[in-house]
C-alpha cells in the first residue's frame, strides 16, 4: 500500500510579542508573515498582499489597541465543500470588546470602514486592508481580535 509522503509542516504558526522584535514588532511580524508564506508553505503568491495586510493590522494595534500581543497565521486545507483558506490573527491589548457592527456592515466593503464603527475603534486599516487581499488574493480571512 502506498501512502502519500508525510507532510510535516505545520498548518498554524503563532508569535506573542516575547518572539517579536521589541523595538520594531510591525516589521517583524510582516518578515515573519513573508518568511511563511513564502517559505514553508510556498505561497508566494499572496506573500505581499497578506504581508500588507498584516502590517496594517498590526499597526492599527499598536496604535489603536494599547500594543500588538500576537500574531497568528493557519493554513485551512480544501475540504469537499470549502475551499482552502488562510487566517491571520492579530490580537492586541485593549481590555475593550470590539464594538459591535450593524449587522448589514460589511468590514470586505470599501463603505464597511467609513462610519462610526470606524470612529470607534475598529480603523480603516482593518477595512482596507481585509478588502485588498479579498481582491488579490482569493479566499482570506482576517479577524481583529481584542486581547
Amino acid at each position: 500500500m502506498d501512502l502519500p509522503p508525510f507532510n510535516a509542516t505545520p498548518n498554524r504558526v503563532g508569535w506573542d510579542t516575547s518572539a517579536l522584535d521589541p523595538l520594531r514588532p510591525v516589521a517583524e511580524a510582516r518578515h515573519r508573515t513573508r518568511v511563511w508564506l513564502q517559505e514553508h508553505w510556498k505561497l508566494g503568491e499572496l506573500a505581499d498582499s497578506v504581508e500588507l495586510a498584516v502590517g496594517e493590522l498590526c499597526t492599527n494595534a499598536v496604535r489603536h489597541g494599547g500594543g500588538l500581543a500576537g500574531l497568528e497565521l493557519t493554513l485551512g486545507t480544501a475540504r469537499e465543500f470549502a475551499p482552502p483558506f488562510l487566517r491571520v490573527m492579530v490580537t492586541d491589548h485593549a481590555p475593550a470588546p470590539a464594538p459591535e457592527l450593524p449587522v448589514c456592515a460589511d468590514l470586505l466593503d470599501e463603505g464597511g470602514r467609513a462610519g462610526a464603527a470606524a470612529r470607534r475603534g475598529v480603523g480603516a486599516a482593518v477595512g482596507m486592508a481585509s478588502h485588498r487581499v479579498r481582491r488579490e488574493a482569493g479566499l482570506v480571512h482576517i479577524h481583529r481580535v481584542r486581547g
